[in-house]
């Protein structure tokens, strides 16, 4: 698999990833679904496949997401470049993010971080401190490249002036979008990250399984969890691209994503053109993902072999203009509707 560089930096990434926050953590079926054991099979498949970038964060099942890659990545000796998310607003201080590097560096059993994200906003007002804090980690080598998590436009470009005051730039926003979540194109980010070279990396790229279509027959229904998840999704917390609703009238809206029965046609539309490519759903919804920007790097997430051997193919399959077209036409008209 091509590598593509991370941003601006020197950090290179295969063109997919692997995120990774189901490992460990038993709410979301660890220890019950999925063993330890498929995850390092994951992992270790991942790795013969091509696929290097490992997305985590310190607060995924207390930590044990982070524990679990550095053991696979000792296990097996070969490279592999990890991202890890903090959230500053667990910082009682910003100069708390020094120790929580510190923290991942001891369970990720590594010398340095290969992109540290925040994983949250911080207050506006210490934004600047945040880049000069994360700057300094940069310098002494224990990161390689900073990312954030979660910004709107204003403030990524505000981060990115930061860092550009230490000769540094953004070189990620991991930000929520897939074929029924696009508010980053109307809010103008992803132009922004395009033009400043800055990548992008999709938060839930299936619309927590959505765009498998499982869903679509009505034998199987979204879990509670599920709908919790895009329920927050929709509520657009940190203004990402919002449309100008009122905080109540989103508390009370279905997340678009869960209205299964609205998107048929859509659905209908991926499956022949999943048909027509002898492919999924899923892969067929990821590529549409991959094509939308040259800086998009999506990391879906992956518990067992088959999931990483699936996934490793994704940058093969490659949609054309009509097929993209198509299926962004159809969103946009359902969506309106």
């Amino acid at each position: 698999m091509k590598m593509k560089a991370l941003g601006k930096s020197e950090v290179h990434v295969s063109k997919i990833g692997v995120g990774t926050a189901a490992w460990g953590f038993k709410l979301m079926g660890y220890g019950k679904f999925y063993q330890k054991q498929d995850l390092w099979e994951a992992y270790v498949a991942s790795l013969d496949h091509g696929v290097n970038f490992f997305d985590t964060a310190d607060s995924y099942a207390r930590g044990d997401s982070e524990r679990l890659l550095g053991e696979f990545r000792e296990k097996d000796g070969r490279m592999a470049v990890i991202a890890t998310k903090h959230n500053p607003k667990a910082d009682k201080r910003p100069e708390d993010i020094i120790k929580a590097i510190e923290a991942s560096l001891e369970r990720l059993k590594t010398e340095a971080i290969d992109l540290y994200q925040l994983h949250y906003p911080p207050k506006d007002q210490d934004l600047e401190q945040y880049a000069e804090l994360l700057a300094d980690a940069y310098a002494h080598g224990l990161i390689r490249a900073i990312g954030v998590s979660n910004f709107n436009l204003e403030r990524t470009a505000a981060f990115h002036q930061f860092l550009q005051k230490r000769g540094l730039f953004l070189s990620a926003n991991q930000v929520y979008y897939h074929l029924l979540e696009r508010r980053i194109e109307r809010s103008g980010l992803i132009d922004y990250c395009e033009q400043e070279r800055i990548s992008i990396i999709p938060l839930s790229p299936m619309a927590q399984g959505v765009l498998t279509g499982k869903y679509q027959s009505g034998d199987k229904k979204l879990s509670l969890q599920q709908k919790v998840y895009l329920w927050i999704q929709q509520l657009d917390l940190f203004h990402e691209g919002t449309q100008g609703l009122p905080l109540w009238r989103r508390l009370m809206r279905m997340p678009e994503a869960a209205k299964i029965k609205k998107y048929d046609p859509l659905f209908q539309l991926l499956r022949e053109t999943a048909a027509a490519r002898e492919t999924s759903v899923a892969q067929i919804a990821l590529s549409w993902l991959m094509q939308a920007s040259d800086q998009i790097i999506p990391i879906p997430g992956v518990k067992n072999r088959k999931q990483a051997v699936s996934n490793a193919g994704l940058p093969t399959i490659g949609l054309t203009q009509k097929e993209y077209d198509a299926l962004s036409k159809m969103e946009e008209q359902l969506a309106n509707e």
